[in-house]
This record gives C-alpha cells, structure tokens and sequence, in this order.
C-alpha cells in the first residue's frame, strides 16, 4: 500500500541544495551497495554454474 506523495512536497526536495546532495550521496551509496551485492550474486552463481569451456 504506496500512498502518492503530495504535490506541494516535491518541489520543496528539489529546491533544497543540502536535501538534493545527501540524496545524491545516498543514492551512490545505495549504487556501491547495489553494484556488491550483484558481483557477490554473480560470482557466486559462477562458482555453482561454471561456464561452459
């Protein structure tokens, strides 16, 4: 169950400077987090199916 945001709020995060870089740093963090857990998946599944030669 999402409720939309309101349209009065967003406009405020956009404005914002400081608002707008801790979301830009969080959303590369989030990226760094992402881009591990999908080499440590990948990786994983290749020790479990190797390629074939």
């Amino acid at each position: 169950m999402q409720s939309p945001k309101p349209a009065s709020l967003e406009p405020a995060v956009f404005v914002t400077r400081p608002r707008m870089a801790e979301t830009i740093e969080i959303a590369r963090v989030r990226e760094c987090v992402y881009i591990s857990i999908w080499h440590s998946i990948a990786s994983q599944s290749q020790k479990e199916n190797p390629p074939p030669p």
